[in-house]
């Protein structure tokens, strides 16, 4: 008799109390119950108050922690941390979930998949990565699997489930994405690691992306535009060569300037906005600069 593996669940919310209690909801009448669940609040303390289920019976396999500073990462480290069972499911906290939700989880770990990304509907329809570009380079890192049962490296980091060994080898997850990739990083960072992820779309819920709130702290509009490039180059530098990364620079700058023709300024913000992100992403040491994390990382086509 093959034993299930044990699962817990690592939930990072911000001032979403109303959908995160109708999230919990459905975790507590799974089928197939969680092992653990760990809800960690990164609710600003100038918004912050005490769910009322916290100490409600129904809700007792609930555990629930602070987490202080910016970033989904952070917060979703704090639980990590924390985590006894073998996998652990990442879960956005504004998530409906079918009763069988873990359950079908857990089947697809057993059959030896380290990784397994499920399928998200979002107003009725199925999110799949981007539809293809002239910009080879992200073609890859998002893998467009459409809803087929494949390997990916695209993974949503609100809805995937992995062996906590794994992620205990990755350091966790990157803390220094403030607004964007960090799906991205999370994804490339298993493949890099030699772990093949699943995308399983009989794994399925529903994403309601809630219009407030979230694992994201809230920024004023200047910071979420310079980081949409800071985050990117972030990326690009912990991954990839040094040449990779000023060809990303080259083009962004290219696309600006065709995109902002006759409108002066606009093109000097856009323009700051990218010199600004290169500064920032500047400062952020990278341990392991444009060099994989492992030496064979194309050899399994199957889990054993």
């Amino acid at each position: 008799m093959t034993i299930a593996p044990s699962l817990a669940v690592v939930i990072a919310t911000s001032d979403r109390y109303a959908v995160l209690e109708d999230t919990l909801r459905d975790l507590l009448v799974q089928s197939e119950p969680a092992d653990e669940i760990l809800v960690v609040d990164a609710t600003p303390a100038a918004d912050h108050a005490i769910p009322a289920w916290v100490d409600a019976p129904t809700h007792a396999r609930v555990r629930y922690l602070r987490s202080e500073g910016i970033g989904a990462n952070r917060a979703r480290n704090v639980g990590l941390r924390d985590v006894r069972a073998d996998y652990v499911l990442l879960l956005d906290d504004d998530m409906r979930l079918p009763t069988d939700c873990l359950a079908r989880v857990r089947a697809a770990h057993r059959e030896g998949w380290e990784a397994v990304h499920g399928q998200l509907t979002e107003n009725g329809r199925s999110l799949v990565p981007m539809t293809p570009s002239d910009r080879p380079l992200w073609d890859v890192v998002r893998h467009r699997h459409g809803d087929l049962r494949c390997h990916t490296i695209a993974v949503s980091s609100g809805f995937t489930s992995i062996r906590t060994a794994r992620l205990r080898a990755l350091g966790w997850l990157d803390e220094d994405y403030v607004y964007l990739f960090d799906d991205l990083d999370l994804g490339l960072g298993l493949w890099r690691a030699g772990c093949i992820t699943l995308h399983d779309p009989r794994v399925t819920a529903t994403h309601l992306r809630a219009p407030a709130g979230g694992g994201r702290h809230p920024q004023p509009a200047a910071l979420m535009a310079r980081n949409k490039y800071a985050d990117k180059y972030r990326f690009l530098a912990k991954w990839f060569s040094a040449r990779a990364l000023r060809v990303e620079l080259m083009v962004d700058v290219a696309i600006v300037l065709r995109a902002h023709i006759g409108r002066p300024v606009a093109l000097v913000r856009e323009l700051k906005e990218i010199a600004d992100a290169w500064r920032a992403h500047a400062r952020v040491p990278w341990p392991s600069v444009g060099r994989p994390r492992s030496s064979a990382l194309h050899t399994a086509q199957r889990p054993a």
